[in-house]
C-alpha cells in the first residue's frame, strides 16, 4: 500500500491558502466598517473544502 504524500499533505496547503484569503476578506471588512451600506463578507472553510474534494 503506497501513500500519496501530495494528496495527504495537499490539504494543508489548501487550508493555508484559505486562511490567507480569509485574512484578506476580514481585513477588507475592517477597513470598510465605517463605509455606508458596506456589506461584510466571509469565507466558509467547508465550502472551499468541498470544492477542492470535487476536483
Amino acid at each position: 500500500m503506497s501513500i500519496s504524500f501530495d494528496k495527504a499533505l495537499g490539504i494543508h496547503e489548501k487550508a493555508l491558502n484559505f486562511r490567507a484569503q480569509r485574512a484578506e476578506v476580514l481585513a477588507n471588512n475592517i477597513s470598510n466598517a465605517d463605509t455606508p451600506n458596506f456589506k461584510a463578507r466571509d469565507l466558509e472553510f467547508s465550502s472551499v473544502l468541498a470544492a477542492e474534494n470535487d476536483k
